[in-house]
């Protein structure tokens, strides 16, 4: 069961495939930057092959560090790996992973930014259930504001950066 996404009309995603396809359409239709603020990487949403190719793309577009990813929670990440963290090891300054602040850790909800134009949030991460929209910069700038405050002050992840030779 696809997505299809009007483009001026904000979604809405009621199950974990319409999310998934939600974070893949967004993915896919981004030409220079990717944000994604996350609890845990969730694997559902963002480790496929479908997802990590288009972020791929992104991410060798030429466009500084095109894809970053703030995340609360590393350890289910290390303990059980991740393909899109398997990337940002091979693409190191093109997918960078920083650990959200404990103060900025207060808030709830997790959300993927398309450029600056298209998002896709979920106020309960617990729920699969999302917004989404294709073309909202007015939304995206408010969430792009929290992202890059919290990205400004967010740690590197040590083991989330290690190479295995």
């Amino acid at each position: 069961m696809g997505v299809a996404f009007a483009p001026e009309g904000l979604q809405e995603l009621q199950d974990c495939d319409a999310i998934r396809q939600g974070c893949l359409m967004l993915a896919r239709s981004a030409r220079r930057s990717l944000r994604i603020l996350t609890r845990d990487l969730e694997p559902a949403f963002y480790d496929n092959e479908a997802f990590l190719e288009a972020v791929r793309q992104v991410a060798l577009s030429g466009h500084g560090v095109p894809v970053r990813i703030l995340l609360v929670d590393a350890d289910p990440v290390v303990r059980t790996g991740h393909r899109l963290v398997e990337m940002a090891r091979l693409l190191s300054s093109l997918v960078q992973i920083r650990k959200i602040p404990e103060e900025y850790d207060v808030h709830p909800e997790t959300y993927l930014l398309s450029d600056d134009k298209g998002y896709l949030l979920r106020c309960r991460p617990e729920e699969f259930r999302a917004t989404a929209h294709l073309r909202d910069p007015r939304r995206v700038r408010l969430l792009g504001r929290r992202f890059e405050e919290i990205w400004a002050l967010g740690a590197f992840h040590e083991e989330l950066r290690r190479l295995y030779l």
